[in-house]
């Protein structure tokens, strides 16, 4: 026999989520949050997405693809930039900063993109 002293009628949901990222939690680029849009982006309503280097550091994307191009060196340990394998578990080359990736968009393209 069940004992019912009371009924849940509704119930509200809230979930998050945050990037498992391997050594930093900001863009230190922009200093804004890595599961946060970058300031640049955050100003024009734009998903920011995230990369991670080899070194383990991770930016958004927007941010880093400015750094290099006058410094091809990871902007927290100086080792030359290259990006982590998308490959390797737990790590991805390029997600949203918070919203899901779209499943055919590569890397370095805009979101949405084919």
């Amino acid at each position: 026999m069940t004992d019912s002293r009371f009924e849940i009628k509704s119930i509200n949901v809230l979930t998050s989520w945050r990037h498992n990222l391997p050594l930093n939690s900001d863009c230190t680029i922009c200093r804004n949050s890595l599961n946060e849009d970058s300031i640049e982006y955050m100003t024009k309503g734009i998903t920011s997405y995230v990369i991670v280097g080899q070194c383990g550091h991770s930016y958004h994307r927007e941010c880093l693809n400015g750094w290099i191009k006058d410094n091809p060196r990871c902007p927290i340990c100086g080792d030359k930039w290259a990006y982590k394998d998308i490959n390797e578990p737990n790590v991805h080359q390029s997600t949203p900063s918070h919203s899901h990736p779209h499943p055919s968009s590569p890397p370095n393209s805009p979101p949405n993109s084919p």
